[in-house]
């Protein structure tokens, strides 16, 4: 990677899509299945470093923001235990997650901007192969740590608020949505893993 100490998985994720080459250089595929482009190793560390700089700051920015809406929330309603404060807190909140999603995409798209000019050098590997490729590379403790975080998570919720009022039924229909996607992930790692090209 480029010259830095510390990599979250994201950055290692990210920094994945330039494959090096015999020759010294990298190619570049967006998202590991897009065209290949091939890009010199300063221009791939520089891709790699203004990911990280973006994820730094969008993340840093988006704790400040939770900060500063907790307590504008609280400043805003007195009684902080209110209905009106808690869907002030969730609609401010979504709308500071989004924002952060934003920055995230517009980093991790950058080589994509920047060099879809560049002539390729390979067309995108098909969407199938790209899939099971991409199932191949999880591993089934990620299946398992997702599950089990997200089992506390449903019910920690479920203890601090009544699932069935007001607008709260859309989690329950967002979790069972969330369930019905794991279960299609799954049965898609296995048959990536045992079913050959």
């Amino acid at each position: 990677m480029a010259n830095k100490t510390t990599y979250t998985r994201a950055d290692k994720v990210f920094a994945d899509q330039f494959e090096p080459t015999d020759g010294g250089d990298f190619i570049y595929r967006r998202n590991r299945s897009g065209p290949a482009v091939k890009v010199t190793p300063h221009e791939r560390d520089q891709f790699v470093d203004h990911f990280v700089a973006a994820r730094t700051w969008a993340g840093r920015g988006l704790m400040a923001a939770m900060i500063a809406l907790a307590v504008l929330g609280a400043t805003l309603f007195s009684d902080t235990k209110s209905s009106n404060f808690e869907q002030f807190l969730w609609i401010s909140m979504s709308v500071a997650v989004v924002g952060f999603l934003i920055v995230w995409k517009w980093a991790w798209n950058a080589p994509a901007r920047t060099l879809a000019e560049r002539p390729q050098i390979a067309p995108p590997i098909e969407k199938l192969k790209a899939r099971q490729a991409s199932l191949r590379r999880m591993k089934w403790g990620q299946f398992i740590w997702a599950g089990i975080a997200v089992t506390i998570g449903g019910v920690w919720l479920a203890t601090k608020i009544d699932l069935m009022a007001g607008w709260h039924p859309i989690i329950l229909v967002a979790g069972a949505l969330y369930i019905g996607l794991a279960i299609l992930r799954v049965c898609q790692k296995w048959q990536a893993d045992h079913v050959p090209d």
